[in-house]
């Protein structure tokens, strides 16, 4: 199954560009929370925000699944279960791997998130395995095999700075 060196090349390649986006987009919506007062300028406008990260998987083309030389001994279909598992969370919050928020604590701690799938197997018991991998695999239904030919990525901070009045003008004052 996973257990071809190259394939365990490939598993913990997937898993640190994973860790590597997750902590990136923990620290840019950490950075964007300190510029909120150089942003937050308009107290006519200005009555509340959101600042929210997400990481997600995206199927934008067949290119979006790695192609990998031993994809026949599968006996899978592997872009088009791919497919089928992205557009069974497209749209929904299961979408999501990962969602950062300013009060947000950072999942990955340095301890392994070594649970099913990968529990009890020699092949993973010497890599950490983060904690978006582990939502992959063990929240979102791709397989092992999926997981390593997982090929787009999207992360993406955004702040939204809201104006919430009723008809007469009266201004939503956050708590």
């Amino acid at each position: 199954m996973i257990s071809s060196d190259e394939n365990v090349f490939r598993f913990k390649a997937v898993n640190e560009r994973l860790f590597t986006l997750t902590r990136q987009l923990h620290d840019r919506v950490k950075a964007l929370e300190s510029r909120l007062p150089l942003v937050m300028d308009c107290p006519e406008f200005d009555d509340d925000y959101e600042l929210e990260g997400t990481l997600r998987y995206c199927f934008n083309s067949d290119d979006s699944v790695l192609k990998l030389e031993d994809d026949c001994e599968y006996g899978s279909d592997f872009t088009l279960m791919i497919k089928l598992i992205a557009d069974l969370g497209d749209g929904t919050v299961e979408e999501n791997i990962e969602c950062v928020h300013c009060s947000s604590t950072p999942l990955d701690d340095g301890q392994s998130w070594n649970e099913y799938p990968f529990s009890g197997r020699r092949e993973f018991a010497d890599i950490i395995i983060c904690h978006t991998v582990h939502q992959l695999t063990d929240h979102q239904l791709y397989s092992i095999p999926d997981l390593i030919r997982l090929n787009d990525f999207w992360a993406e901070a955004k702040l939204t700075i809201q104006s919430i009045t009723e008809q007469d003008g009266t201004r939503f004052i956050p708590n």
